[in-house]
């Protein structure tokens, strides 16, 4: 019984895995106090696009997703950053 509890344990465990979402960082902004990451919105790939750096479209076409100070200084453009 034991055995059977802590398969199901596992089980629920690894189906709660969260998949990580990837974009090609095209342009990086801070803006009124807050810090701000670019790139074309097709470019997210690899899980679940609903959960997009809380994101929203641009004038030109571009989503954006706002990040923390580290994250922001961590990374340039042209780099992949996955969430």
């Amino acid at each position: 019984m034991k055995n059977l509890i802590l398969i199901a344990l596992i089980m629920l465990n690894l189906g709660c895995v969260k998949e990580k979402e990837c974009v090609l960082i095209t342009d990086k902004q801070e803006m009124n106090g807050g810090y701000y990451f670019f790139f074309q919105q097709n470019q997210v790939y690899s899980g679940n696009s609903s959960q997009m750096l809380q994101s929203d479209l641009n004038s030109n076409g571009y989503a954006s997703g706002k990040v923390d100070e580290n994250v922001f200084l961590e990374n340039n453009i042209g780099d992949e950053y996955c969430f």
